[in-house]
Parts: structure tokens; C-alpha cells; sequence
């Protein structure tokens, strides 16, 4: 069960609020796959209980309460959850009795499930019931997202007028709202939000919600724009989404590296290799099968064979690390039998966490690969296979989180 807990916290930062790329509906029962029926009675590991009121105040408590003294390891059983059911299309409550039944939950839900989908904003819309029989629209951000959930074309509505959009899912290059601004519950409620964060924690568990027109939105040139009606912020979508209105990619999180030959459109003479994680990734990009080309040069696996047959124990090399940070210049190392003998250069910043030898840096790469990078590039000596050139962008939606490493004056002792 903390397991279970410690997944729902990973849909939220540190601060509480949602992540964007771990929740693309904005709903929690298709981006997580369960909500909790509150309150909901805790259990903690000094024998105490606490009951949270709300899903908000239980994420507050999974972050907050986490010392060795005090952590939530359980729910006191019994409780109720919503889930979605498939084949009644509706969302309904289900009672849960026991740790078998929510061990069936879990099963049920495929949290290890590796599918995952390209961020293209190409919204479809499904219509849902809620627990209570009222029908709601969900809108997906494309197809694959929906397909995920075990939805076809067969169950997309004609289109998404009816959906609720928040806006710009994927990148802040459209449109951003304003604040403060007004939603309408099911209820005919009146909700005042100060912030986007406000505003994805509140929908997060609502089926039934709209904009109080008018709003105010500012564009990506710093315009702003009052939108008087459902209709005008559709219009405004069409406009900012109308070339990407097509895709149903779903690729897998496999590592078979694939390489296309690209041209700097500002330099046609000057042409490098993009590296895909797999074939289906390069498709989904826009490339075909005949665009491949050989990825030899950039094998990590093929290249760590070749260093190691070198047999180089003895080197020096300068290695300059890119980062947001305030390295500013490269390490002069020095390795004498496969362990760093000399450091120098940046001393105020330290190499504590530097990779200082060519085994370090490849142990490096094989473990940012195992993260899944959004996107990387290697580039291999060709006579001894040491990394010469190797940079990662682990995550899409973050930034300043980019890291490379270069070596130079590379020196055989």
C-alpha cells in the first residue's frame, strides 16, 4: 500500500501541485486510475491514525509526514474508491474491504504498464458517465493517450466542443490564462482561482466544471484577448493546434537505438545524427524505415568493448562539463592504473559527482539510458571508443536539468 501511496505522490512536485507530464486529462481517475472517496482514515507506523478530507490534504500529508518517527504505511481498512469501468463506460464506487480486494485494484490499474505517448496536443474527446449517471466529456490531448485508457476511434465523439480544455497541455508556446479568474462546478458553485496550480488542483477530481466567460488570456507575443464563450476559446485552440491535429503514436520504452542523418536547415553543407531510442520513435517523428541510418558510431555497448580491448589503464584527458551551473572551465585528470592520480581546475565547485575516468563516464551513460533521456547524443572515438561528446536532456516539461561532457587532449601514458 505505501507503494500504492508513494505513486500518487509522484503525480504531484514537491510543492503540492500537479505534474503536467504525469497527468495529461487533468483528471485523476484516468491519469492515476482510482480517486479515493474521502475522508479517508490513515494509519501510521507509531500505531496512530489521521483522517484527511480531501485528496489536496492527503498529498499534503504523504509529503509532509515522512520522517522515520512518523509516516503513513496504510489506509484503515474498510474504504471506498471511484474507478473508471470500461465496459459500462462510467465511473463508479467500488468498496473495498480488505487488502485483497485492493491488491485487485491495484493489479487492475497496470501501473507498470511502459506505454507511454509523443507530446502532440491533437485532442480527442470521449463522453463518460459520472457515479451519479451524468454524462462528461474527457479530453485527451491525442489519440494514443486515449488509447491507453482502452479507447478506439469507434468511442471519440465528432469533436471536442463539448470537452473542457485547460489550454496549452504541452508547452507554453499558444497561450497562457489569466488569473484570477472563476470555474462553475456541477453544483452551480462558484470557485475563485488565483493561480493555473489553483486552478489543476481543483478540476483534478471534478467531472462537471466550466469557465465563468469572460476570460482573459495573454498571447505567446504578449497580446492579451477576452474570450466572451466556450466557442471563442475553441476557436483559439483551432488556431494554435490546427497542424498537429493528427496522431495516434504509442511506442514502447524499448533501448534499440535508431539514427536519422539530419541537415541544419541554416547550413545545408553541415549535416549530424539525431539518436531515437527506438524505430518507433523515429517514425512517430515523421522519419520512414529508409531514413535509418547506421548507428555504429554512437553504440555505447560496441564502444565500451573497444576501450576496454585497448587495455588503457594509464591516461590524462581535459573534460568539460556542460550544466547550469558555475563550471566554467574544463578538469585537467590525470588516471595512472584506472584510478584518478591529479584533479585540477574549477576547485571551488569540486568533482564530487564528476565522472573523472573514461570507465566512470561510460557507467555514466548506460545509467542516464536506463532513465529513458527525452533526448541525448554520443559521439565515440573511433581508434580507442572513449566518449568524446555526450549530452542529456532527461525531461521534456524541466529545465536547466540538461548535462554534458566533453573530452579533449586525450593522452595515452
Amino acid at each position: 500500500m505505501v507503494a500504492v501511496m508513494d505513486l500518487l505522490t509522484s503525480q504531484f512536485d514537491s510543492s503540492g501541485n500537479l505534474r503536467q507530464d504525469e497527468n495529461p486529462v487533468g483528471n485523476i481517475v484516468f491519469d492515476f486510475c482510482f480517486n479515493f472517496v474521502y475522508p479517508l482514515e490513515l494509519s501510521y507506523s507509531n500505531g496512530n491514525t489521521k483522517e484527511v478530507q480531501s485528496l489536496e490534504n492527503l498529498v499534503f500529508v504523504l509529503i509532509t509526514d515522512s520522517s522515520e518517527e512518523q509516516s503513513v504505511n496504510g489506509i484503515v481498512f474498510p474504504f471506498s474508491v471511484e474507478v473508471f469501468n470500461s465496459q459500462s463506460a462510467a465511473i463508479e464506487v467500488v468498496f473495498i474491504q480488505d487488502v485483497d480486494e485492493f491488491e485487485t485494484l491495484v493489479e487492475n490499474c497496470d501501473f507498470e504498464n511502459d506505454l507511454f505517448c509523443i507530446e502532440i496536443y491533437a485532442p480527442v474527446c470521449v463522453k463518460v458517465l459520472d457515479t451519479a449517471g451524468d454524462a462528461f466529456v474527457i479530453t485527451y490531448p491525442n489519440a494514443c493517450y486515449a488509447g491507453l485508457d482502452g479507447f478506439t476511434e469507434e468511442d471519440f465523439i465528432e469533436d471536442c466542443k463539448e470537452g473542457t480544455h485547460k489550454g496549452d497541455l504541452f508547452d507554453k508556446k499558444c497561450f497562457e490564462l489569466d488569473f484570477p479568474l472563476t470555474i462553475i462546478s456541477k453544483s452551480g458553485e462558484s470557485i475563485a482561482l488565483e493561480s493555473e496550480f489553483e486552478l489543476e488542483k481543483t478540476i483534478y477530481e471534478l467531472y462537471h466544471w466550466e469557465y465563468q466567460f469572460p476570460i482573459s488570456i495573454t498571447k505567446e507575443d504578449g497580446s492579451e484577448q477576452i474570450l466572451e464563450s466556450t466557442g471563442s476559446l475553441n476557436v483559439l485552440l483551432e488556431e494554435c493546434y490546427g497542424d498537429y491535429w493528427k496522431t495516434d503514436c504509442m511506442c514502447t520504452k524499448e533501448y534499440n537505438p535508431t539514427c536519422i542523418q539530419i541537415t541544419d536547415p541554416l547550413n545545408p553543407e553541415n549535416t549530424y545524427i539525431k539518436v531515437f531510442s527506438n524505430p518507433c520513435e523515429a517514425i512517430c517523428e515523421g522519419f520512414e524505415e529508409e531514413d535509418f541510418v547506421k548507428c555504429s558510431s554512437n553504440d555505447v555497448k560496441e564502444n565500451y568493448k573497444l576501450w576496454e580491448s585497448e587495455e588503457i589503464k594509464s591516461y590524462s584527458f581535459d573534460l568539460m562539463v556542460s550544466c547550469y551551473c558555475t563550471i566554467q572551465e574544463p578538469y585537467q585528470i590525470q588516471v595512472i592504473n584506472g584510478k584518478v592520480a591529479q584533479i585540477k581546475g574549477n576547485e571551488a565547485w569540486g568533482s564530487e559527482g564528476i565522472p573523472t575516468t573514461v570507465d566512470a563516464l561510460f557507467d555514466t551513460i548506460l545509467n542516464k539510458l536506463g532513465q529513458k533521456p527525452f533526448q541525448f547524443n554520443l559521439e565515440f572515438n573511433s581508434e580507442y571508443g572513449y566518449p568524446m561528446n555526450v549530452y542529456f536532456d532527461m525531461e521534456e516539461m524541466i529545465a536547466d536539468e540538461e548535462i554534458g561532457y566533453s573530452i579533449f587532449n586525450f593522452k595515452i601514458l
